[in-house]
């Protein structure tokens, strides 16, 4: 931005235009005719630039700050601002048995016991009939921002205690639960948050593909651009893999995302969606030592190797693609004790792609491991 002119140069300015039009001798000395003249024009001036300035800073999303950009982000992008807040919640009140009515006035505190003390109010006055015995009441954290998240379920009402007099004494608080408070977002990272999602929406952005399969009734999602096999292998079809919670896609599901993807891929752009399924893969070997089996604790030495197997396939989580190699590797991978590992099962790889020209399989398999099998023999 073009810094704002200041009144020193604002009168040399007018000086320079007074003696190249009209008077070409004029005097411009402190306190001279003309400077009295020109002086209050500048100071206007400069006033009139900066109030130009903040007019445009205010509605220019690189510069506006405070309520301009909260107002700014709400109409154009439909961004919220996180403003300072309260955690809020509820809390559940219990007697042993019925006893006189009773009012549970709004800031009535609530007292979190543990290392770290949370303090809670009610925010509603609330009526107890007399033979009521079990009361829920509306509340909020005390302070202000993060810290304030509790989930509490103690039936003995030990957890959390009324830090308040109730005309019963007898109420105990049995469960709590509050959501997490907030804290006001800075503009600087308000605006980093609207660029991020706002990339994230852009048709055709890997995000909002994924978000549409998601909104269709996608649980898991997998993208693959029509390069991953190379550029020699660039058909220029991009893939979508699409699977429910049990990475299983059924004809309904596939269907479902492909309609929802005509609006948030970038036209003309080819993009298929197949299936997923899911799989188990038997992983069966022989592991030759350097020295006989006897000289090595096995069991400790099977666990490491399982382990090892385990996290090349992915653990629990499973994996659309392995290797034999990539098998015998984890196992022999720090653990110079193995001289060969011959691999039973699987006998073959399993790929992404497949074939002379590396098409897309369908359906992707996610595999998961059924069981280990490992025999240790001496070479």
């Amino acid at each position: 931005m073009i810094p704002e002119p200041t009144i020193l140069e604002m009168l040399q300015m007018g000086a320079v235009a007074i003696r190249g039009s009209a008077d070409k001798t004029a005097d411009f000395v402190r306190g001279s005719d003309y400077e009295s003249l020109l002086g209050p024009c500048a100071v206007i001036w400069s006033r009139q630039a900066q109030r130009d300035t903040d007019l445009f800073n205010a509605v220019n999303f690189h510069t506006a700050d405070g309520d301009d950009l909260t107002q700014m982000a709400l109409k154009r992008y439909g961004k919220v601002r996180l403003l300072d807040a309260r955690g809020t919640g509820t809390a559940t009140l219990v007697r042993p048995t019925s006893g006189t009515a009773d009012t549970i006035y709004a800031g009535t505190r609530l007292l979190l016991i543990g290392s770290t003390s949370k303090t809670y109010r009610v925010t509603a006055d609330t009526d107890v009939l007399g033979a009521t015995t079990s009361v829920v009441v509306p509340i909020e954290a005390v302070d202000i921002g993060p810290g304030s998240a509790a989930t509490i379920v103690d039936p003995a009402g030990l957890k959390v205690r009324v830090d308040d007099r109730l005309r019963d004494t007898r109420w105990k608080v049995t469960a709590l639960t509050c959501s997490e408070g907030t804290i006001f977002e800075q503009a600087d990272v308000f605006r980093t948050r609207i660029r991020t999602e706002r990339r994230a929406e852009r048709v055709g952005q890997n995000q909002a593909i994924i978000d549409a399969c998601v909104d269709a009734g996608a649980v898991n999602v997998v993208l693959f651009r029509s390069d991953y096999a190379g550029p020699a292998y660039d058909h220029g079809l991009n893939v979508v893999y699409v699977g429910d919670a049990n990475f299983v896609g059924s004809a309904a599901l596939v269907k479902a995302c492909t309609l929802a993807l005509r609006d948030i891929r970038i036209a003309g752009v080819h993009l298929q969606v197949f299936p997923m399924a899911a799989a188990t893969v038997a992983i069966n070997a022989n592991v030759y030592l350097v020295e006989a089996p006897g000289r090595y604790d096995i069991d400790r030495m099977r666990a490491f190797h399982t382990a090892a197997i385990r996290q090349y396939m992915n653990g629990e989580t499973g994996t659309f693609s392995y290797a034999v190699s990539g098998i015998r590797g984890a196992i022999i991978l720090r653990s110079p004790e193995v001289g060969r590992v011959d691999i039973l099962s699987p006998t073959a790889d399993a790929a992404v792609v497949s074939g002379a020209m590396k098409n897309f399989v369908s359906p992707l398999k996610r595999y998961s491991i059924s069981s280990i099998t490992l025999n240790y023999f001496g070479l």
